[in-house]
């Protein structure tokens, strides 16, 4: 498992981001992705995480909300 905080925007640009995440997901090591302030590349962000998606892009946008995604990283682990 590995986990990428970004705000979705990578100086290599989109498609190295998505060819590089993809290969890290074909040996099957899971990818979250949490997304950073409050100006984030949905499509960016959603191309690094594993799928399902909605279990694995993360938002990020205020410290009150840093315990809820360590919380429901855990429990996806945990499954």
């Amino acid at each position: 498992m590995t986990v990428v905080v970004t705000d979705g925007f990578s100086g290599m640009g989109f498609e190295f981001v998505k060819q590089q995440a993809d290969r890290i997901k074909a040996r099957g090591i899971e990818i979250f992705s949490i997304g950073i302030t409050k100006r984030m590349n949905d499509e960016e962000l959603t191309a690094l995480s594993s799928d399902p998606v909605k279990n694995h892009l993360l938002r990020l946008t205020d410290s009150r909300a840093v315990k809820g995604i360590v919380n429901h990283i855990v429990k996806v682990i945990c499954q």
